[in-house]
């Protein structure tokens, strides 16, 4: 038998074939998928909870003032009338507002979206005189006309249902500060025309 050298002309290599392995996951990065929605749900639950109480105590605050004002009486005739129309002829409003008087309100207010109405402490003629009374209810009007019964409803909403946000208080409470403001120059602005 005759054997023959032969010669390698280009480089060897040597190639093995492994299975890979399998590789597990660290514990904490498996768990983490499971216990965040299982805490978005929580979370989502206690916000739908806080809304829904939010949204019951505003109904329920707002069948109770109606209640309230179903007692207070109108007021189509005498001085607090006339001084109102007064202010409403000054202002050239064409909108009819109405004139409410009660034992249990102890300043004005003003509310109303669709049917304006500023209710008034029953006797306050006896305790102002024609302009402070006047003054009083230009400021008053100015809230209707500013839309400020509608903001504030908006206002009030926003702070039952969203509680957990404090800058909606903060919001509410330096826009009343500024509605407040302009109601008094508006007053006085109408209060000047006269003049």
């Amino acid at each position: 038998m005759l054997f023959r050298s032969v010669a390698l002309t280009g480089p060897t290599a040597i190639v093995s074939v492994t299975q890979p392995a399998a590789i597990d996951p660290p514990p904490s990065i498996a768990a983490a998928p499971l216990s965040l929605p299982r805490f978005m749900t929580w979370l989502a639950g206690l916000v739908v909870a806080i809304v829904t109480v939010g949204s019951l105590r505003f109904i329920v605050a707002g069948q109770r003032f109606r209640r309230r004002i179903q007692k207070f009486h109108a007021v189509d005739t005498g001085p607090v009338r006339d001084a109102l129309s007064r202010v409403i002829r000054r202002a050239s409003l064409r909108r009819r507002v109405q004139l409410l008087e009660a034992d249990d309100v102890g300043e004005p207010i003003a509310f109303g979206i669709w049917r304006w109405t500023i209710a008034v402490p029953r006797g306050i003629e006896t305790r102002l005189n024609r302009h402070e009374l006047e003054a009083l209810l230009a400021h008053e009007l100015a809230h209707l006309v500013r839309g400020d019964a509608c903001w504030l409803l908006i206002g009030r909403l926003l702070c039952g249902c969203l509680p957990f946000q404090p800058l909606n208080f903060l919001a509410r409470v330096r826009w009343r500060q500024a509605a407040e403001f302009q109601c008094d120059d508006w007053a006085a602005e109408i209060g000047r025309a006269h003049v």
